[in-house]
């Protein structure tokens, strides 16, 4: 998409790297949220799955800044990558 285009001139490779991981790691989560939430994923069966259930909710707290906190960019580049 033109997002990750935009990207490859903007930020460098671990930045890179590590918002592809996020992404990775939010899709591999919506892939097995319907067997997540209704209890019937084992824990153990994908370790994708796993590593997704283990870091959703700082990733979802990373993504969800409020609308009036300024954070600096390299503060918001070292939280991302902390994240992985």
């Amino acid at each position: 998409n033109s997002v990750s285009r935009v990207m490859i001139d903007i930020v460098d490779r671990p930045h890179r790297n590590g918002a592809q991981e996020v992404r990775n790691i939010l899709a591999a989560y919506k892939e097995a949220e319907d067997l997540i939430n209704i209890g019937a994923y084992a824990q153990g069966s994908n370790a994708r799955i796993d590593q997704a259930i283990a870091k959703i909710e700082a990733i979802r707290t990373f993504l969800q800044q409020e609308v009036d906190v300024a954070v600096p960019f390299p503060d918001t580049k070292k939280q991302l990558l902390a994240l992985l």
